[in-house]
């Protein structure tokens, strides 16, 4: 956070008014906090990029001439490659926090909407309980399909969560009354959990599990 004004203490005496807050000092104060930071990591990538720059030095050898020139434009390459390396890595990093931190909802709102289907979020956040509140207590996303030749739109109603919840999702649908009678009403419920999969050592895909109204019953 931004340091605010402040004056040292012991410098004013005790008949002298308070000082008022300047704003417009405020914002030069958050803008300059914000640029320090900004220089700290520009300042980490020259330290890592430094540190290429002078193994490069040690390993090849000293020469004078044309040998020299060569050392010097391959120590300013490395120091180039490290620091775009650097680069790479930190640009990696956000976009690995960016998937992480993709909800289960947002990843089956974009499948709905690959799918073709016109989709909405349908819970609703309760500022008073803190807590999100789903659609007849068990649909995230409401999708309407399209019509495909004689079959008609469909109506269907998804909780989305991750999978290590799907268990306690599914008795947490069959356990609403209001599910039964959304699927009654000609609509389809079904319950979409996201989990990352994949061979050991290989890299790890979010992928998709679907279960049905129907096969939720059958299988109690």
């Amino acid at each position: 956070m931004a340091k605010k004004q402040a004056e040292l203490p012991g410098t004013r005496r005790d008949d002298e008014p308070q000082p008022k807050s300047i704003p417009a000092l405020d914002d030069a104060c958050e803008t300059l906090e914000k640029a320090k930071g900004k220089a700290i990591k520009a300042g980490q990538v020259i330290v890592e990029a430094k540190g290429v720059h002078q193994r490069v030095d040690q390993d090849v050898e000293d020469q004078e001439g044309e040998g020299g020139q060569w050392r010097r434009r391959v120590s300013i390459d490395a120091l180039i490659a490290a620091s775009v390396g650097v680069a790479e890595i930190d640009a990696a990093a956000k976009s690995k926090r960016r998937a992480k931190s993709t909800s289960p909802t947002q990843r089956t709102l974009a499948e709905c909407r690959e799918r073709g289907w016109t989709a909405q979020v349908v819970e609703r956040w309760n500022p008073y309980a803190k807590v999100r509140v789903d659609l007849f207590g068990v649909i995230d996303v409401i999708a309407i399909t399209p019509r495909d030749g004689s079959r008609h739109p469909q109506l269907i109603g998804i909780q989305a969560c991750a999978g290590a919840s799907h268990a306690t999702r599914r008795d947490k649908i069959l356990a609403e009354e209001r599910a039964r009678m959304f699927v009654e009403a000609s609509c389809r419920l079904e319950l979409w959990s996201w989990s990352q999969r994949g061979a050991s050592g290989k890299r790890k895909l979010w992928t998709l599990r679907v279960e049905t109204y129907g096969e939720m019953v059958a299988g109690k």
